[in-house]
């Protein structure tokens, strides 16, 4: 414990990590659904993979207006 009013870690660092376990958290729910014999735990698996995707999505529109994350090159036509 210390008497610091500054925090250890950034608000960019927090919510890109928070996005990156997102995206693995759906992926790993896409495997499960894979290998899951239960016809019921597939059902769960994708409520769980739509929740985490809506979160996911979320902190991701929140970092583009803070400028934090970066819009893929594009190519002309």
């Amino acid at each position: 414990m210390t008497n610091s009013t500054m925090a250890p870690f950034s608000d960019k660092l927090m919510l890109y990590c928070a996005y990156l376990l997102g995206g693995f958290s759906i992926g790993s729910q896409g495997f499960c659904a894979a290998f899951i014999l239960r016809n019921d735990m597939i059902a769960q698996s994708a409520v769980f993979a739509k929740d985490i995707y809506e979160f996911t999505i979320e902190g991701a529109r929140l970092m583009m207006s803070k400028g934090w994350l970066e819009q893929p090159p594009e190519m002309d036509l």
